[in-house]
């Protein structure tokens, strides 16, 4: 197919209006088979103070496009050809960004200053050994000149602006002591530090939860309207293209299939893979079920109890003075949960970051020890066994029945480890399989999610944030667990592999009556897949519904402000600038 015309409808040649204009875009990587071309002939227009959105499945070159303009590509990847012509103020002479060398001081003084870049995975962006204030005082003495004490000012100023309560406190923390909403908004703050003419965006708001995703796609609006700041979006999530994108472009294995005006691209979409896309935004909630399911082989009263009831419990952080910490009073991150999740059936756990949901699912499999409470299992004969109150050396027996998908597809991974040893781990400690039936399983996992039985010799730099999300689910299920906490399990993924890795969820539940508490900020996902939510807010449950009842007349105030905030994939629904 023809692609449609560029954005802007202009000529190559850069013109006051435009801040970017990219022409015939080719970045390759090294592969054991030849190069792979990852971009191929990629054109784009982005217009001084307006939005470009580009999306696209895991792997079409959304992410490596923006990173070849800035020459941090990872080893192996080459620019090939091309030209991105920048100028980030009306008037001054275009420069050539592909042309200024990965290493030069001439790019460097570009990136950080008069381009900013909000990266996909905070947790792996901001270093560990290093405060957020440190990071933020770097890059503002490097670029500005600023003293000291004057970037720390401004760094609290711009932890601030983005909406973080207590902004002392979060310049004096490391990225392991923050949330991953928390960490997203610091990553924010950086890019915005010296205030940038063009900012990148890649998944800016894929770790954050409606309310915290809204307040910041208000504030990149609002940077946008104020600054005339320029932004090329980069995400998964069609309804956050139809809130903030001017002009879209979509992208399938490294080439641009479609490109012009959101409005015209969600209501008239050209190109199959577009219509594909915009079809898998559409929520299509569950049906409610009259009863749970049996599980194969579970007798009939067994089957209808639940397979773990979570009554009255507490975590609580702290209470005394700890390294890294100036935080001495204690906090009660969880405060009084209590919830069950029957056989075949999927309980929803929604709230804002620090509502104390990924404490509890932790909680439920083990990874964290509750303060108070209890957490009772009951297995396929029915007998019940309270995971908290056994010892490390009893519970280790229930992990096979007891997995977690972890939120963080980066830091979950052990980056040198190939994904056989990755899948084949649990297989290989709890004595469920070995030599060729393990390597058999393994391909077996990874087909199941998608992906080919050959990557098992990769390692995890080798795939995208999606890719490896899809290898967590893969370990998670691969043990043929009873109960699978989800921790934001597809928040990674973008909207057509999130629909078919759902559907896996579904099928797999169907055909063992597999439990799942499934915990996320996306409320059109947990409307689409969930048969009870449960809403968090302060580590306590505020509102706990079959999901039909909740999502039409929710009863707790702050549910319905969660559900106010849930972005639409319509333009329509939007005032444009």
């Amino acid at each position: 197919m023809t692609v449609t015309t560029p954005v802007t409808g202009s000529t190559a040649d850069a013109t006051d209006d435009l801040i970017l204009s990219v022409r015939g875009l080719r970045t390759t990587f090294a592969g054991l088979h030849g190069p792979v071309h990852a971009v191929q002939d990629v054109d784009l227009d982005l217009r001084r103070g307006t939005t470009l959105a580009v999306v696209g499945e895991s792997g079409s070159g959304k992410s490596v496009t923006v990173r070849s303009l800035l020459g941090i590509l990872d080893p192996g990847g080459r620019v090939e050809a091309g030209t991105a012509l920048f100028r980030a103020d009306a008037g001054d002479a275009p420069v050539d960004l592909l042309q200024l060398g990965p290493k030069s001081t001439a790019l460097r003084e570009v990136r950080g200053k008069q381009v900013g870049m909000i990266f996909q995975e905070p947790m792996a962006s901001l270093s560990p050994m290093q405060t957020i204030g440190a990071h933020i005082v770097e890059v503002l003495r490097i670029h500005l000149g600023m003293t000291k004490a004057e970037a720390r000012e401004r760094g609290i100023s711009l932890l601030r602006r983005v909406g973080i309560a207590d902004p002392a406190r979060c310049m004096d923390s490391y990225s392991f002591q923050l949330s991953g909403g928390m960490c997203q908004r610091a990553m924010i703050a950086l890019a915005l530090a010296c205030d940038p003419r063009l900012l990148i965006a890649d998944e800016p708001t894929t770790a954050l939860d409606v309310t915290t995703q809204a307040k910041v796609l208000d504030l990149l609006e609002e940077t946008t309207a104020e600054s005339n700041l320029s932004v090329l979006f980069i995400t998964h999530d069609l309804g956050v293209v139809a809130r903030v994108a001017d002009h879209v472009a979509v992208m399938r294995y490294g080439a641009l299939v479609e490109s012009g005006p959101a409005a015209q691209v969600f209501e008239d979409p050209q190109h199959e893979y577009t219509q594909q896309l915009v079809r898998a935004s559409t929520v299509r909630p569950r049906h409610a079920r009259a009863q749970p399911r049996a599980e194969s082989g579970a007798s009939a009263p067994a089957a209808l109890l639940p397979v773990v009831e979570v009554s009255d419990l507490h975590v609580t952080f702290g209470g005394k003075a700890r390294a890294f910490s100036r935080r001495a009073e204690p906090v009660h991150a969880v405060a009084g949960v209590t919830l069950e999740v029957l056989p075949g059936e999927t309980l929803g756990l929604v709230g804002e970051s620090g509502s104390g949901k990924t404490t509890t699912g932790r909680a439920v499999v083990g990874a964290q020890v509750p303060t108070g409470g209890s957490v009772v299992y009951r297995d396929a004969d029915g007998v019940t066994h309270d995971l908290v109150s056994m010892s490390k050396e009893a519970r280790r027996g229930f992990r096979t029945d007891v997995r977690m998908v972890f939120q963080d597809p980066y830091t979950s991974l052990n980056p040198r480890m190939r994904l056989l040893e990755i899948l084949a781990e649990p297989l290989r400690i709890n004595h469920l399989a070995s030599g060729s039936e393990m390597q058999d399983r393994v391909a077996a996992a990874l087909e199941r999610v998608g992906l080919e039985a050959d990557h098992m010799n990769r390692y995890p730099h080798a795939f995208s944030g999606g890719q490896r999300q899809r290898v967590n689910i893969a370990r998670a299920l691969i043990t043929e667990p009873r109960l699978v906490v989800a921790d934001e399990a597809v928040s990674a993924l973008d909207v057509s592999v999130r629909a078919q890795i759902l559907e896996l969820l579904n099928g797999l539940q169907d055909d063992f009556g597999l439990a799942y508490l499934f915990i996320s900020h996306d409320l059109s996902v947990v409307e689409s897949v969930c048969d009870r939510v449960a809403v968090m807010q302060h580590g306590m449950i505020v509102e706990s519904r079959p999901t039909a009842d909740l999502f039409a007349e929710p009863q707790h105030e702050y549910t319905r402000m969660l559900l106010d905030s849930v972005p639409v994939p319509d333009p329509s629904a939007y005032a444009r600038r």
